[in-house]
């Protein structure tokens, strides 16, 4: 990172180099992660040739250059030609080839590499799908292209590995970071028993698309160590934790079958770090520093303490979600408890307890909200109001609006406009324009007899609108295109034989995920926190993708998952499972949510909880008193020493707020 900065871009400006560095992932290792990742290595392993097929500024070449190994061979790949003079500056003795690891030939490894080190570029799919690509960098789908290309010529892999592997290079999600594919043609690189090292965002273990990653490295390699940033102090700029993780390839296995491994889990504090490396403040058997480290990982002793938490995992718990569900869990009666994170399962102390179930099990639904394609357009803040229309203010147009209140939603965009945990139609002055019945003049003309009779005509100022958000072109923000262009508001366009049924402006019917009766900010400040939406028929309060969604339409239920969503059990799992981002905030998503594990709870428990969330509700903010009755009930079906287990739950809870710098 340094070198990037005060070389490559000496002559960029803070903002010109972060565009940069976001546009082609360079997130440059450093020393001193660089140093950590290579201690992770086994001492005995037999290592003498090394490719970094992503290799920057060259710091993982540097690292292992100075390790006590006999290397024969050490070989770096890198596209972007102005760092190139800088990596072969910093590895004199390295062969560095200017290219793109996914398309360039490396000769002289049939077999594959004993050790296949990287920290691949951290590029969001957003930037790999831009149309513009900078400097030609590839796209998302060329990515895709050369990746298949690429393991359909290996010479490493057989005829199963092949095969696996291009089945998971064909099917991974578009909606992944660079960091995926750079996965598989890494793990495709490495020899039976070489190694693969790589550094990597934390949303690997955390996020749906990486699933293809998890089936691999359970199947393929050995997961030997994972060491994760708690305290976000590795990178500058970064906007997701980072993680270090070592694995050694093994012949490959079924799924089924990879249930008796272990992996070696670190967290490691912000406190730790010192002048010289990552770990110099930490200490272990009268030695401290990289020394203490290498003797922690070697005796794979379980620590835990404010500033290091150690412990060896089955490797399968920390991939739940590939045996949710399905036959591996039940024909290998795998306990529900070793599915909890590892933060609460250490709360608990026993895995005795099995009789945990998840959200949908108990009959909810878990989405995201609204999500118009072009917020500028849809949304409004009202000036004033009748029985009738309102006038309404729409941050890109100059005038105000008279539109008819039929054509109006109450919506809820922005946590900070609520005050307590209860949404209700009162307290909201945006709207969402929502036309369904009514179509401009000019349009009434084009459609059949037949079709019109559906529609009438639209206000003259709500015409005028439209029409000028036709012509309109936004001069800055994430679309210059005009709001009927945009590609997720083509498709609100419906077209039969008899002529136009909607148009652009017409967003699609509101689904229960738009109408819920329960929702939780996607990104959370501080605790997670669930809300309670007052709906009903005649004013529903649309809400927007800014947040998690449930529903279900049980009143009783409502109440008593309002209150279970907002006990330290929910909000401690969200903090273990959900994705930390730059700035401190935690990132919730709907898999997370369907992600978490309660206790089966009777008809007498599931009551009384209700009756705390219809407190909560009244009350609109969650009191201490509140807080300790609903958790109380909802830890009281495992049958410990509640009080205990709850003061631990929020010890644990507060450690992790620290970690990303929140609070309760």
């Amino acid at each position: 990172m340094l070198t990037l900065k005060g070389i490559v871009m000496k002559s960029m400006n803070d903002k010109e180099r972060i565009s940069r560095q976001k546009r082609y992932g360079q997130y440059f290792s450093g020393r001193k992660v660089s140093d950590l990742l290579v201690s992770l290595l086994p001492k005995e392993a037999h290592i003498k040739n090394v490719i970094d097929p992503m290799v920057g500024t060259g710091d993982l070449l540097s690292a292992i250059s100075s390790t006590d190994w006999e290397i024969d061979r050490l070989v770096g790949i890198e596209i972007d030609s102005s760092i190139i003079d800088t990596c072969r500056s910093n590895n004199p003795t390295s062969e560095i080839i200017q290219g793109d690891a996914f398309v360039t030939q490396v000769p002289n490894a049939p077999n594959g590499w004993d050790l296949v080190i990287t920290n691949p570029p951290y590029v969001r799919y957003q930037l790999l799908n831009e149309s513009d690509n900078m400097d030609g960098l590839p796209s998302g789908e060329q990515i895709r292209s050369n990746l298949i290309s690429t393991i359909s010529k290996s010479k490493n892999l057989d005829k199963s590995d092949k095969k696996l592997f291009l089945e998971l290079a064909q099917s991974y999600s578009g909606l992944s970071d660079m960091a995926v594919p750079s996965w598989l043609l890494c793990a495709s690189m490495v020899k039976l028993n070489g190694y693969l090292a790589m550094v990597v965002p934390d949303t690997w273990l955390n996020r749906e698309y990486a699933t293809p990653i998890q089936n691999l490295l359970l199947r393929c390699y050995d997961v030997l160590a994972i060491v994760s940033d708690s305290g976000l102090a590795w990178f500058e700029n970064a906007q997701v934790k980072t993680c270090l993780i070592v694995a050694q390839r093994k012949s490959t296995i079924e799924l089924n079958e990879a249930l008796s491994s272990e992996t070696y889990c670190i967290k490691l504090g912000k406190n730790l770090v010192g002048d010289t490396s990552l770990i110099d403040n930490l200490f272990y058997k009268n030695s401290h520093g990289m020394v203490a480290f290498s003797n922690m990982v070697s005796d794979r002793v379980s620590i835990i303490n404010d500033d290091c938490r150690a412990t060896v995992e089955s490797t399968y718990t920390l991939f739940p979600r590939l045996f949710d569900g399905n036959y591996i869990k039940k024909s290998h009666a795998i306990n529900n408890f070793s599915f909890l994170p590892i933060g609460i399962r250490e709360v608990l102390s026993t895995s005795a307890f099995d009789n945990l179930v998840t959200i949908d099990e108990m009959g909810w639904s878990v989405g995201q909200g609204l999500r118009t394609g072009a917020n500028d357009f849809f949304y409004c803040d009202i000036v004033s109001q009748d029985s009738d229309k309102s006038i309404v203010h729409f941050n890109w147009y100059e005038q105000e609006v008279n539109i008819d209140n039929q054509n109006l939603l109450h919506v809820l965009q922005n946590r900070n406009k609520i005050h307590g945990l209860c949404v209700t139609k009162d307290v909201l002055n945006r709207r969402v324009l929502y036309i369904t019945k009514q179509v401009r003049r000019s349009e009434l003309a084009t459609l059949s007899s037949q079709v019109s009779k559906r529609f009438s005509i639209l206000n003259t100022e709500t015409s005028d609108y439209i029409c000028a958000g036709e012509n309109y072109v936004p001069t800055s923000g994430k679309s210059l295109k005009p709001f009927p262009e945009r590609s997720a508001v083509k498709p609100n366009e419906h077209k039969d034989i008899n002529g136009y049924k909607k148009f652009w402006y017409m967003l699609p019917e509101m689904a229960p995920r738009h109408i819920p009766c329960l929702c939780i900010p996607r990104v959370c400040g501080k605790a997670t926190e669930c809300m309670f939406v007052e709906q009903s028929e005649d004013t529903p309060i649309a809400v927007d993708a800014n947040f998690i969604t449930l529903w279900n339409n049980d009143s009783t239920m409502q109440y008593f998952v309002f209150a279970l969503l907002n006990s330290t059990w929910f909000k401690c799992y969200m903090e273990c499972i959900s994705t930390v981002m730059g700035g401190g905030a935690l990132k919730v998503e709907a898999a997370h949510v369907r992600k978490v594990l309660f206790p089966k709870y009777s008809t007498k428990q599931i009551a009384l909880l209700a009756q705390c969330g219809k407190r909560l509700r009244d009350e609109l903010v969650l009191s201490p008193k509140i807080q300790d009755e609903i958790d109380t009930i909802v830890l009281k079906p495992f049958g410990l020493n509640s009080g205990d287990v709850l003061q631990k739950l929020r010890d644990t809870l507060r450690m992790l707020l620290s970690e990303r710098g929140a609070t309760l």
